[in-house]
């Protein structure tokens, strides 16, 4: 028997403030005791163990848990699970386009606005500077 199963079956877990944090949240759960129940619960209802040394995930149908030992490490949303992702990727990428496309125009009017500038500065000192040699 692994440790991974050995804790599962006991069901003697404690966070680590990474975690705390990521429950805090994904879930809204301020309270460590409800966390735990909220975790021995969870893995209770795991559809997938996946061991890799030290370290267990437990999969459920929405999160996955990574525990190493009896330590909780943190809880990741899975990508399967968040179809409004999905959903909104498409908007997203054009409203993302939209406003560079407009940045990129305003960018364009400040660089032509500095070259004109630029230019002005360099006619005034070519303007000048026979004035200058003719007096030496």
């Amino acid at each position: 028997m692994k440790i991974g199963e050995i804790v599962a079956e006991n069901r003697t877990f404690y966070l680590s403030s990474h975690a705390r944090e990521r429950i805090r949240q994904r879930l809204n759960i301020e309270s460590e005791s409800t966390s735990l129940v909220w975790i021995m619960e969870s893995i209770a209802s795991t559809v997938k163990t996946i061991p890799e040394g030290i370290t267990t995930k437990y999969i459920t149908e929405v999160f996955e848990i990574i525990c190493e030992g009896p330590k909780l490490i943190t809880v990741v949303l899975l990508d399967s699970s968040n179809t409004y992702k999905n959903l909104f990727k498409g908007v997203v990428t054009k409203e993302f386009n939209r406003l560079l496309t407009i940045k990129k125009r305003e960018l364009k009017k400040a660089e032509i606005a500095v070259c004109e500038t630029q230019l002005n500065s360099l006619r005034l000192k070519i303007r000048t500077l026979p004035n200058l040699f003719g007096k030496i």
